[in-house]
């Protein structure tokens, strides 16, 4: 009985704590449609990690531009290995080469990438 316990503990501790993550495999930037107006989007290209196998929980992507809304979306469809493309487009119009903020927030943990606006081509 005592084994058993000890046993039953021992998986309780190995199994607290945080089991799932998200990476940022990837990130870049782009102009949505220059023959209409100057809005940019990011594509955050992510990977789910979760230990037992299954869904990861909420994550939430975000864009910061300097001078603009900040733009977020969230989402729960995320299991162990699944990738996808978030894309997010900016709220307003956006300056050639503007430093761009794309980041993923899950389980109270925030990462991010550095980017540098699209330049309107010559």
């Amino acid at each position: 009985m005592r084994k058993l316990l000890l046993a039953i503990a021992a998986l309780g501790l190995s199994c607290s704590g945080n089991r799932a993550s998200i990476e940022i495999e990837d990130a870049r930037a782009g102009w949505v449609n220059l023959a209409v107006n100057r809005h940019v989007y990011v594509d955050i290209d992510v990977l789910a990690h979760d230990q037992l196998g299954g869904n990861i929980g909420t994550y939430c992507a975000g864009l910061v531009i300097p001078a603009e809304e900040t733009v977020h979306v969230c989402d729960d469809d995320l299991s162990d290995g699944d990738r996808k493309t978030v894309r997010l487009e900016s709220t307003g119009d956006v300056a050639d080469g503007v430093a761009i903020g794309a980041n993923i927030r899950h389980a109270g943990v925030g990462i991010g990438r550095d980017l540098i606006g699209p330049v309107t081509p010559r």
